[in-house]
């Protein structure tokens, strides 16, 4: 599966739902961890909380900058249980929500555990080749997240929060095309959603993998020749030889 990428010298990647969870969205993993609990929440009272939580989050200085995923997590799924239980989707005591509040977050923190385990040595090897960076629509705390999980790899951490721009602007991905002194014919973009990802950088000129798994919403192939689609990071990782 390995392709020619003559002139390639920098990868840029996406970090939630291409890095942590491959090819899985956030919105589904947060569901199963419910499930895990022992929670049962009707599926529109759920994604309801879920974009209340992103909204809230995305409120300057309310992730400290300094939190690890778990924090985070605790403070994502606090706010999104407290919004259920007052619309009368939940019913727990505030004592028992918080026990299966920590069920949840264990839940998710070990699946990126283990699912980082096996990027990491994927990415140091590519990291041998090609200059890495990290192009995210975060929170703040992205290189805490990443100092956490000992994902250190990257030269360049492009952070929305921090540069005032998030996707699917293509500012954020011209960005990093900036830091890594590439043109677009010699950066090829990793991701795992079509609006923030890959049509973006297809605007921009660059190759793109995308790392097509589940979606928030529909969302179409386009047909375009700087377009590689894969289903999974091994995927990925082979494209490039290793």
């Amino acid at each position: 599966m390995k392709r020619q990428f003559d002139g390639v010298k920098a990868l840029f990647f996406d970090y939630g739902g291409t890095l942590d969870v491959p090819a899985r969205h956030w919105s589904t993993v947060i569901a199963e961890a419910y499930e895990h609990a022992g929670l049962s929440v009707a599926p529109h009272a759920y994604r309801e909380a879920y974009v209340w939580a992103e909204r809230q989050l995305g409120r300057p200085g309310k992730v400290d900058c300094q939190s690890n995923f778990a924090q985070l997590l605790r403070l994502k799924l606090d706010i999104q249980t407290a919004y259920l239980r007052e619309r009368g989707a939940l019913s727990l005591s505030a004592m028992a929500m918080r026990e299966k509040l920590e069920q949840m977050v264990a839940y998710c923190d070990e699946m990126v555990r283990r699912n980082l385990d096996m990027v990491r040595p994927k990415l140091e090897l590519l990291s041998r080749k090609y200059a890495l960076l990290l192009v995210s629509n975060f929170y703040g705390n992205l290189r805490a997240v990443l100092q956490n999980y000992d994902l250190l790899v990257f030269e360049g951490v492009i952070e929305s929060a921090a540069e005032g721009v998030r996707k699917p602007n293509p500012e954020l991905w011209r960005r990093a095309l900036e830091r890594a002194g590439c043109k677009p014919s010699q950066a090829v973009i990793v991701g795992d959603s079509m609006k923030n990802d890959i049509a973006p950088a297809l605007e921009l000129g660059c190759t793109s993998v995308w790392l097509k798994g589940e979606a928030w919403t529909d969302e179409p192939e386009p047909q375009n020749e700087s377009l590689i689609v894969v289903s999974s990071f091994e995927e990925v990782a082979q494209l490039f030889g290793v």
